[in-house]
Parts: C-alpha cells; sequence; structure tokens
C-alpha cells in the first residue's frame, strides 16, 4: 500500500518513508515495520513473495527423512553461494548461531516458539536443556541440519523460517559490540543493500542503505547490477503526515512503510490490503475477576477469577 515508482535516474537512488519507532532494529526483536527494513538488510532462509507464497531465499535445496522406524526426523539444507557485505560467505554456521542466540537466557526472545519443533528446543527455554544440545549442526560449510523430536509439519516449519527474526548473523560482529546493529561500521549484511549511515538524531531520523555488491553476484564478473538495480535508498523516519502526503503526490517518494492513520481513508479506494505473517505476545492478568455483580463491585469487587471459568480457558 502506497508504492509509486518514479521516472528512471542515473543516480538510481530512491527515497522511502518509515515512521520513526521504526529506527530500532535490534535483532531478533522487531516492530512490523522494522522488519521491511531488515528484509533490505538480511536475507532469511526462505521469504514469502508478494503473493503470500514462500519462496527460497538463501536456501539452494532441502530435503526431509522421516524414519519412523529408527525414530529419526531430519531436514537438510543447503545454502546458495552468496556474501556478507564484506566479502565472506554466508554459511550454515551463521544460521546456527542466530538461532542459538535466540535461546539465550538473556534474550528471552518470543521468536524462539517458530523454533520449537526442534529437537530439544522446549528443553532449552526450559531450562533443562544446553543450548548446544539444540538439535542443528552444520555437516558442511554451506550445510545446515536440523533435527526434529517427531515428525512435523514441514510446511508450517519453513513458514516460520520466513521470519526476519530467524535471519542468520555474524558472531564474530555480534559478540563484539552490544549496539552492532546500530553503526555502519559494525554492521555487515546479507540482503541486498547495507547500511550506509543513520542518524538517530531526534527530528532527523534516517538511514542510507547502499546495495551490497556481493550479494548473489561474482563480483569479478558480474554488473554491478546483477542482482540489485538502487544504489541507494534513503529512508526517512522524521517527516509529518503532511509532508509524506505532498512528497507523495509530487512523485518525490518511492515507498511509504506505512500509510500513516491520518491519511488512510484518502487513500482507501486505491488500497490493497494483504496479510502478512507475525508473532504476537499477550500477558494475561491471571487475577483478574470476573464479578459476581455485587452491591460494592465498583470498589471491593467479588467473583471467580478468570481462568477459573471453563469457558475462558477453552
Amino acid at each position: 500500500m502506497g508504492t509509486k515508482k518514479l521516472k528512471k535516474t542515473r543516480a538510481r537512488t530512491s527515497k522511502c518513508t518509515y515512521p520513526t519507532s521504526s529506527t530500532s532494529l535490534t535483532l531478533p526483536t522487531l516492530s512490523t515495520t522494522a522488519q521491511k527494513i531488515i528484509s533490505l538488510l538480511y536475507s532469511g532462509l526462505f521469504k514469502l513473495d508478494k503473493n503470500g507464497k514462500v519462496q527460497n531465499d538463501l536456501v539452494k535445496s532441502y530435503k526431509v527423512f522421516d524414519d519412523e522406524e529408527t525414530g529419526q526426523h531430519k531436514m537438510t539444507i543447503t545454502l546458495k553461494d552468496t556474501c556478507w557485505s564484506d566479502g565472506i560467505s554466508v554459511d550454515a554456521a551463521d544460521v546456527i548461531y542466530a538461532w542459538k542466540r535466540i535461546f539465550e537466557v538473556e534474550n528471552s526472545d518470543t521468536a524462539a516458539a517458530l523454533l520449537f519443533d526442534i529437537k530439544n528446543a522446549r528443553a532449552v527455554v526450559e531450562g533443562d536443556c544446553s543450548i548446544d544440545d539444540l538439535g542443528i549442526s552444520d555437516p558442511e560449510q554451506n550445510v545446515l541440519e536440523i533435527t526434529f523430536e517427531t515428525k512435523i509439519d514441514y510446511d508450517q516449519f519453513i513458514l516460520n523460517l520466513t521470519s526476519p527474526a530467524l535471519v542468520p548473523l555474524r558472531e564474530d560482529i555480534v559478540s563484539k559490540n552490544v549496539d552492532w546493529a546500530k553503526k555502519p561500521a559494525t554492521t555487515v549484511c546479507s540482503g541486498p543493500f547495507t547500511l550506509r549511515s543513520a542518524s538517530y538524531e531526534e527530528g532527523k531520523e534516517s538511514m542510507t542503505l547502499e546495495r551490497n555488491p556481493y550479494y548473489f553476484r561474482d563480483k569479478n564478473k558480474d554488473a554491478l547490477d546483477k542482482s540489485v538495480t538502487p544504489y541507494r535508498l534513503i529512508v526517512d523516519f522524521s517527516v509529518t503526515d503532511e509532508e509524506l502526503k505532498a512528497m507523495y503526490d509530487a512523485g518525490q517518494l518511492f515507498y511509504i512503510g506505512e500509510i500513516p492513520v491520518s491519511l488512510r481513508a484518502e487513500y482507501a479506494d486505491i488500497a490493497k490490503v494483504t496479510d502478512e505473517m507475525s508473532t504476537h505476545t499477550y500477558f494475561l492478568n491471571e487475577k483478574a475477576l470476573i464479578s459476581d455483580g455485587g452491591k460494592d463491585a465498583d470498589e471491593n469487587p467479588t467473583g471467580d477469577y478468570i481462568f477459573a471459568n471453563a469457558d475462558v480457558r477453552r
């Protein structure tokens, strides 16, 4: 919604806008709009196309093995040949590091639920197993082996792997600096773009993304725009609703990350709404009461605890 193409220019620089809150790109916990920017900087194993269908991203091929006699259930994934923005190959070890990081106690990340089908995943969260017992390994540099405790819905698991929260990460980068994702100098990217600059100054929030020269490309043989056409994207988080509308109507924006609520009615007739995958966490108050309607219900409510009611639990 809100995409408007511009005429081609030699500079191939495009401008986008996103809500200011999206400037926090800390992985793996992401806001919905931040995920859209992350998808430009980081590639996952799988991705969703414009029709919501799962497509291979970093994955070249995969195989599923189910042996009911031995009780072995595995998936092997072979990665495509591509590199991080500093020229180092994207390996299976990068996937393993990123996934194990999600399970670390200090992260307590809700994205761990996306990987609960993996052997010992739940036990790791509950403290009954070490992270090293998680059923993932890299028998070869570009091969990821995933072990499951039982036969699973593999289509659903692959759909889970389209989440930006599960993209590969480099241990040598992430482990050295807690603010690694905020600074271009300490950020390496596996996606079509890399972070060139970022401003977090209030009222001037912006990012400049530039083409990743190693993204599915042989630097010595292929043209610069083989896999990525735009050279640069300027992402502006600071514009007001009125400024956004004026820039959009004037054809100065290539993409609007999210149409502000105040403008949605105006563009309702040309909007196309599609579903997207997301993860939500709900916190419920187990001490909440279902009032019995007593006389002092406002000041001294009485009744049954909400989860004592079988209908609520269902």
